[in-house]
């Protein structure tokens, strides 16, 4: 099994650390290997497990090692399967989110004719 170290991206639509239900500061928190510092008045919106370049997830490796989870699934296909890897391309592949949002925001979303089919 690898330990996965999901990536924290903070906005001003997301729920400040103080708050009971800032699910991704709680989230964030339960990973040690991340060594998040929950701030009460900081906002946090996502949290992000998978390959985004923006916020690439770690994994910690059986030596105690870290390297980025793209490169881990590059090395290893077998993981995602090869049927995914051929179909979508490692690089694609991964991305999970969990979100905490306190006001409106606007949701984007970011398709192109290769990924929408």
């Amino acid at each position: 099994m690898l330990t996965l170290i999901p990536g924290v991206q903070s906005y001003e639509w997301g729920v400040p650390g103080g708050a009971k239900d800032s699910m991704v500061a709680d989230f964030a928190e339960c990973t040690p290997e991340l060594g998040f510092q929950r701030e009460s008045s900081k906002p946090y919106a996502e949290l992000w497990m998978g390959t985004h370049p923006t916020v690439p997830s770690r994994v910690v490796k059986e030596d105690g090692t870290r390297t980025l989870l793209n490169d881990v699934l590059q090395e290893d296909q077998a993981l995602i399967g090869s049927e995914v890897a051929r179909h979508f391309g490692v690089d694609k592949t991964c991305g999970r989110i969990a979100v905490s949002v306190q006001s409106a925001f606007h949701q984007q979303g970011i398709v192109d004719s290769s990924t929408s089919r």
